[in-house]
């Protein structure tokens, strides 16, 4: 609700709570690893690419691990909001996706609309990625596609 997330960011604002991708909690809260596997764990961390650039499913499968619990390990992240599931293939760390959100809403406060290759030129990434993240916030319903612009919901 438009309420719960206006406390929300107000809270983070203030430095009251975290914003890890789509989880919020106290700054203080560390979760426990709930006997998710830490050298896959790290390994993936590792792979991770730094930035707003994607990181591939085909470039996770090249660790040393299992493809199963490699899933099962990006799951976990991805539930904490550690690493994001951004389509199928791509995942992107919690916190660039949340400098993204961040950029994004300023731009469409201050502007009221954004083309893809402006949103790409915001990030310095690639016209693609910056397609995928404009369509996951899409889903998530922050913004909606009219024509060839976004506009905050």
């Amino acid at each position: 609700p438009p309420a719960l997330k206006k406390v929300m960011d107000e809270l983070v604002r203030d430095g009251l709570a975290a914003r890890n991708g789509p989880v919020v909690s106290s700054v203080s809260h560390r979760p426990a690893s709930g006997g998710v596997d830490a050298e896959i764990e790290e390994g993936i961390k590792k792979a991770v690419r730094e930035g707003f650039n994607p990181t591939t499913m085909s470039e996770l499968e090249k660790l040393p691990f299992k493809r199963r619990d490699l899933e099962r390990v990006l799951n976990y992240l991805n539930r904490r909001g550690i690493l994001i599931k951004l389509t199928e293939v791509v995942y992107v760390p919690g916190e660039r996706l949340e400098e993204a959100r961040k950029k994004l809403e300023d731009h469409l406060r201050d502007k009221g609309k954004i083309k893809a290759a402006e949103f790409r030129d915001l990030l310095g990434c690639g016209r693609k990625f910056a397609i995928e993240i404009l369509e996951y916030f899409d889903k998530e319903r922050l913004t909606f596609r009219q024509g060839d612009y976004r506009i905050l919901r």
